[in-house]
């Protein structure tokens, strides 16, 4: 008897670890709509998640957040995906943050990029049970007095490259498991 050869026939682990981390995000959302298999698949896969995490945020790859996000409920990486992603203009929902207490820490993973490519990635963690969170301006400090950053980017932006900046900000609760996206389109935006 020959065997099956459809779509169907393959098993979970080829179709999880083979097939589903070449697709993107949206393609993977269509995919989970076909059948109630495909769907399980691709909600408790992790591996296709923390690719799309990773290139749609470098900076989840940081020593930093890389512990924190297993912390996160069911597939990790999904549910953190789905806290910061998509961009929207109604993306940042405070209720995410909605807690009778400030958490200690706040770990804001950050990546900007020049014409799609990726210029800047870093992560800081920001200690909130100091003096001088509570009574001064947020800041998030990501290099140390001193340290130098180089870029690829030609030294004098002029008006014709600014636009072309663009700032992926997500603001991470590590003790909520909490995400949000407060990135803006443009580094520039006002």
């Amino acid at each position: 008897m020959a065997a099956s050869s459809d779509f169907s026939s393959l098993p979970d682990d080829v179709l999880s670890d083979r097939i589903l981390t070449l697709l993107d995000r949206p393609t993977l959302g269509s995919l989970s709509l076909v059948s109630r298999r495909l769907h399980s698949l691709v909600i408790s896969s992790p591996t296709p998640w923390s690719i799309i995490c990773s290139l749609t945020c470098p900076s989840t790859l940081s020593p930093l957040l890389l512990p924190v996000l297993p912390s996160f409920p069911n597939n990790p990486y999904l549910s953190f995906f789905l806290h910061s992603y998509p961009l929207r203009a109604s993306s940042f929902d405070p209720s995410h943050f909605a807690s009778p207490y400030l958490p200690s820490r706040l770990t804001s993973a950050v990546d900007v990029r020049h014409r799609g490519e990726v210029i800047f990635s870093g992560v800081a963690e920001t200690d909130t049970s100091t003096a001088w969170f509570a009574c001064s301006p947020f800041a998030i400090h990501f290099m140390g007095p001193g340290e130098i950053f180089h870029t690829p980017l030609p030294e004098l932006l002029d008006a014709n490259t600014t636009d072309e900046l663009t700032l992926s900000w997500i603001l991470v609760v590590p003790e909520g498991r909490r995400a949000a996206n407060l990135s803006s389109h443009n580094v520039f935006d006002t």
